[in-house]
């Protein structure tokens, strides 16, 4: 997954597939983190519905292989903007079918920040930060830290226990072995 900046599009190297290529990447918000080592937030839609990213999907170079997409970003709205530069491209529910199969020049129109009101902040804790943490702690409010009242209203929030881990039924996965590396000098000989 990559990102590309939905300003470059008009010229850029996408400009050719921006016509025949565009999705829309389901998703139920996004995570951005301020400065280096801030502490995360979560972007999510104010309804509860799912996000739609706009976004460009890139058929397999391999056979048998998936697909491949990349999320179009934008200037931030003015509530991304107290923790990042940049957002990804929303696409409406009533915008999908214009996005999916409309006029590429009106598909460029709509690389724009998302509108006021269309999402919430949500402080969360540095849980999500593993990749193996795939569960609803990823997005539950966090109660204390850096950020702790940028988006809660000065209140406190609490966050819900954690669901119970795997129990012994599991398997524990094999061991990885390590990969084998080629010497330095066969790098630059394939060069």
């Amino acid at each position: 997954l990559t990102n590309i900046r939905g300003e470059t599009v008009a010229f850029g190297r996408f400009r050719d597939v921006f016509d025949l290529h565009r999705c829309a990447v389901v998703t139920d918000g996004f995570y951005e983190w301020p400065g280096n080592d801030g502490e995360p937030v979560w972007f999510h839609a104010s309804d509860d519905r799912l996000v739609l990213l706009g976004g460009l999907l890139q058929p397999a170079k391999v056979l048998g292989a998936p697909p491949r997409f990349s999320v179009f970003t934008t200037r931030p709205n003015a509530l991304v903007a107290k923790i990042h530069d940049r957002m990804p491209v929303i696409v409406g529910p009533s915008q999908l079918d214009e996005w999916l199969t409309g006029d590429p020049a009106g598909a460029l129109n709509m690389l724009l920040p998302a509108p006021a009101g269309t999402l919430v902040a949500t402080n969360v804790s540095r849980y999500v930060n593993n990749v193996k943490h795939d569960d609803p702690s990823c997005v539950a409010p966090r109660s204390e830290g850096c950020q702790g009242e940028l988006f809660s209203g000065g209140r406190a929030l609490r966050r819900p226990p954690r669901p119970p881990r795997p129990s012994s039924l599991f398997a524990p996965a094999a061991p990885k072995r390590a990969a084998r590396q080629r010497p330095r000098s066969a790098h630059l000989r394939d060069a």
